[in-house]
Order: structure tokens, then sequence, then C-alpha cells
């Protein structure tokens, strides 16, 4: 299935709101004062156009871009898609600056809303370099593309994806958090500065980060096959567990302690590394960073 590209109209409109779609693609832009200007038809028009946009999109307009109004220099949107998974499964990579928020629904179609942030020599330059970065779907895979930047120039793209909660995620950013939430399947998610926080989930996780802390609640039993594997450079692990979980631990730090709310059946010493056994044994969790301490926790 081919790639569904943003391609925004030359024209300018100067609402501070612009609620444009058709389909699965709505989005929302930030300018002038709309009550300027206009006759009561046009007022009219603008009111109308405002109801008939999805109340969630316009609320992430609202939050997200609240700060980008007072800003000259700086270009803010909210653009909306809906998509399938694909087997199943969903791919996020924001590229180099944004981050990624999911949270499991009891939905059968992925949801998303996209904030396109960019900074350039002005207002008007800003927003046309918003023109140029583009929000990439297909079936199971969503992705931002934008041009080269010079001198202040920047663009970033942050989600908020809603996904069925059978939904296996692979989730890549640069520099930008990756938050997930009530999943119950597979999770692997990366991201180079920025944190990651994993909550209620179910199924097997991989989480890297090099520059930030991860933290992750589990919401069940683990199954042999729910391997769990966290690492991080810089950052503290956190790991919540359910009571009367079973599963094979490993955890390790260079410049950091290690602690647990658990009975861990302890092979050696218990100091910077940990290996044992919580309960009956079965799926491995590995815990591992460089600078900072590793804390299994009750949830």
């Amino acid at each position: 299935m081919g790639a569904s590209r943003h391609s925004p109209p030359g024209h300018r409109n100067p609402d501070p709101i612009r609620s444009v779609g058709t389909g699965a693609h709505v989005f929302h832009r930030y300018g002038a004062d709309p009550t300027m200007n206009r006759t009561p038809q046009a007022l009219a028009l603008i009111a109308l156009s405002l109801l008939a946009a999805p109340a969630l999109a316009q609320d992430a307009s609202a939050d997200w871009c609240r700060d980008a109004r007072s800003e000259r220099d700086r270009h803010c949107e909210v653009r909306e898609y809906t998509l399938q998974p694909r087997d199943g499964a969903l791919a996020v990579d924001v590229g180099p600056n944004g981050g990624i928020q999911v949270e499991g629904w009891s939905g059968t179609e992925i949801r998303v809303l996209a904030r396109i942030q960019t900074r350039s020599g002005s207002e008007a330059a800003a927003a046309e370099l918003a023109d140029e970065v583009e929000v990439l779907t297909s079936a199971g895979e969503l992705r931002a593309d934008g041009p080269r930047t010079r001198g202040r120039e920047s663009w970033s793209v942050s989600v908020r994806v809603q996904v069925p909660v059978g939904t296996r995620l692979d989730l890549r950013s640069t520099n930008g958090g990756i938050n997930v939430r009530g999943t119950e399947a597979a999770v692997t998610a990366r991201t180079t500065n920025g944190s990651i926080q994993l909550a209620g989930v179910s199924g097997p996780i991989m989480a890297r980060s090099t520059n930030g802390g991860i933290r992750a609640s589990l919401a069940g039993s683990l199954r042999l096959q729910d391997d769990i594997e966290l690492r991080t450079t810089n950052g503290s692990i956190d790991l919540g567990l359910p009571d009367g979980i079973s599963a094979r631990i490993e955890a390790s730090t260079t410049n950091g302690g290690i602690s647990t709310d658990f009975p861990i059946t302890v092979q050696g010493r218990m100091g910077r590394q940990l290996s044992g056994v919580l309960g009956d044994g079965g799926a491995e969790i590995r815990a591992t960073t460089t600078n900072g301490a590793v804390r299994l926790t009750r949830n």
C-alpha cells in the first residue's frame, strides 16, 4: 500500500485554528486573530468548520500549540490521521526530533495526532518550513520526514497514537521520549536522548536509550517467551512487577546500586550485579545501565 503524504495548499489562512480534512486527514494551524477584517458570513463559515473538526484534534491543538502563538519565529500545527495495523503491528519513526505517546484502546483502527513544530527567521518562514515536513502513513507504518535545516531553522514531529491493545509496537526517536500505556503485545522502544516510560503493558519488551532513564510497569504474569530487556547508558531503570510473578533476573550497573522489593534467590553476591530467580523462574528480565540505579519494585 502506497504512502500517504501531506501537501498543504500554498495559500495561508490566517485563522488561529485551520481545519482542513478529507477522509483520514485533518490539519489544525495557528496564526493571527480570526475576527480581524471578517464579514459575518465569513465568521459563520469559520465557526462551522471548527464545529466540524474532531474534538480530539482541536483539544490537542489548543494544548500542544498554546506556546507557539506567542513566538514570532515559530509555527505549530496538529495533523490527524487514521490508519490500520499491518499484520497486527505498527512501526513509528518520528525522525530526528520528537516524542512518541501510545495508548491502547478498544477500537480496531489506529488514531494519530501529529504535532509539527518549526522555527525559522520569522513566523512566515517557519510556516513555510512546516509545509516541507511530511508525515508519511501506510498500513502499519507512520514516519516523519523533513528538509535539511540551516542556521536557526529546526523542525520536529511528536505524535500521540491510539492503537488496538493487541498491536505490536516498534517505536523509534532520536531526540525525544517514548511513552506507552495499556498495550498487550510486544513493545520495542528506542531513543538516543530521552526517557522511556511503559505503564501497564504486557508482552515481550525491548527498551533502549542512551541518555535517559527507563521506567516500566508490567500488567500481569510473563509467559515463558515474554523476555524483558531494559538498557540505558546514562539513567536509572525502574521496573514495577506484580506480586506472584516468576522470572529469571539479570541486573547490572557500573555507577549505581541495585535494590529489590522481592525475595530473589541470588547466585553469588548482590552488589552492582544481580543474577537470580523470582518465584519459579521462566522468562528472562535483563536490566542494564552504566550510570544509574536499578530498582525492582512492587506495582
